[in-house]
């Protein structure tokens, strides 16, 4: 086969494919539906003679003939990437696309208004905020606010955030008081099908001997925290979120809590580039600035000054993963954002 029968465009598919494990996932990440990414994925097969793939009941694995081939087309992309890094280090213009995946609690309620802020310094910036309802896999070419589990990763803490249990006065005064641990049995709970604060949630509710029944699911945070303001029952929420909602109250205060926290994740093709590099520091910044609302607690206990912004996204403030020398993290890959430069 001669490169002019392949479709260049098909790698960049299979590389997806690879990487997410499934059709619908790559599809999601591309933009794409999955029936468009298994045509590419049969047209590169065809092209190339072999099989790239097993199809398994839980999704897609690469035979011997596709791990060489992502092995090799790894390497190009990494050193497309390089070539682009290299470039744009050296012209310091911050302009391009960031596209910035974040859970929708994060995404929506925190940054969406602020993006304007970051637009209106540097007006070559186009900004792609993507909130999602499910736990984001960092891909080859994101940079996340999560803690990551995969790919040759540069992880920094933004910061934890506490996480209570609210509910509206009218429904506790239509189920009856929840003075203590043992009322939480009866209660309508709010929570999510799979998801970030789900986990919070068990957490929570561990040495209390009550494993919360969920009465109402949905993967959405906008539709849980909608849930919880109509008064449908009882939902585990970030205070930086229920807080400001005067319907609420929190529900159990010093027995129910919890602590989570955001990440950013950043791979090292991308920390350089500088509007990968503007994205983050901003996001960062930001985030500092609102210490308060994501640990009230902490706000009233001390009076210290929140600390400015470090030299953000230095190989000396992001360290890599645990197991990884910065050798190979420095070659060039809820909560959970994420920020992909294109």
């Amino acid at each position: 086969m001669t490169s002019e029968h392949l479709d260049w465009h098909n790698l960049r598919y299979f590389l997806a494919v690879a990487r997410a494990g499934k059709l619908t996932a790559a599809a999601r990440r591309l933009g794409q539906d999955h029936t468009t990414v298994g045509r590419r994925i049969a047209s590169l097969e065809s092209a190339f003679q072999s099989k790239l793939f097993e199809r398994r009941p839980d999704g897609y694995r690469l035979t011997e003939a596709g791990q060489r081939l992502y092995e090799n087309v790894d390497a190009l992309e990494s050193s497309v990437w390089e070539i682009q890094r290299n470039i744009a280090g050296r012209t310091q213009h911050v302009e391009g696309v960031v596209r910035i995946g974040a859970p929708d609690d994060f995404g929506n309620v925190f940054l969406a208004k602020r993006i304007g802020e970051l637009q209106g310094l540097h007006p070559g910036l186009k900004i792609e905020l993507i909130t999602l309802p499910y736990p984001l896999s960092v891909s080859k070419r994101e940079v996340g606010i999560e803690r990551p589990v995969e790919g040759r990763l540069f992880v920094r803490k933004l910061t934890d955030f506490e996480m209570r249990l609210y509910a509206t006065r009218d429904y506790i005064d239509a189920h009856g008081p929840i003075d203590g641990a043992p009322d939480l049995a009866r209660q309508m709970w709010i929570g999510c099908v799979s998801d970030f604060n789900s986990a919070a949630l068990l957490d929570a509710a561990t040495g209390l001997d009550c494993t919360p029944p969920l009465r109402f699911t949905c993967s959405s945070f906008a539709g849980q925290l909608a849930a919880a303001v109509s008064g449908a029952g009882v939902a585990m929420l970030p205070r930086y979120v229920a807080d400001q909602e005067t319907s609420l109250t929190p529900v159990l205060p010093d027995v129910v809590k919890a602590t989570q926290a955001y990440h950013m994740v950043v791979h090292a093709d991308l920390r350089d580039l500088p509007r990968v590099r503007t994205a983050a520091n901003y996001i960062a910044q930001k985030v500092i600035e609102a210490r308060a609302p994501f640990l009230p607690s902490l706000a009233r206990s001390s009076q210290s000054k929140a600390p400015s912004l470090p030299a953000w996204f230095t190989r000396e403030a992001l360290a890599p993963l645990p197991g990884q020398g910065r050798e190979s993290a420095s070659v060039l890959e809820r909560g959970q954002p994420a920020v992909l430069a294109e």
